[in-house]
């Protein structure tokens, strides 16, 4: 909770940490990889950002939160190409996601 609070405020370092200390109690946590595969995008890690996208992918493959926080990480990668397809992938998964909409009309 604190660490997606803290992402939403910009605070990528308080972020990564609590996000880091949430995961080394429950590593399931597709979210949480995913807002910190977030977290290391908007910090330029991009190489730490995908591996954490794809875990996230792989432990919740349909949750909007994953889906929608794997397209910037993409795009932060340079990967237009899976991005687009991130976003075809969220506007199958949750139709009404705006989103997706206008990363596609992009």
């Amino acid at each position: 909770m604190a660490g997606r609070r803290f992402y939403d405020q910009g605070n990528w370092e308080l972020a990564e940490r609590h996000l880091r200390a949430g995961l080394a109690l429950d590593p399931t946590s597709g979210r949480d990889h995913a807002v910190l595969a977030g977290v290391y995008a908007k910090r330029r890690r991009p190489w730490e950002a995908r591996l954490e996208s794809d875990e996230a992918l792989r432990l919740d493959p349909h949750s909007r939160i994953v889906l929608a926080l794997r397209i910037d990480v993409l795009l932060a990668c340079g990967d237009v190409l899976g991005a687009v397809a991130a976003c075809r992938e969220l506007v199958a998964a949750v139709p009404s996601s705006s989103r997706a909409h206008s990363s596609l009309a992009f």
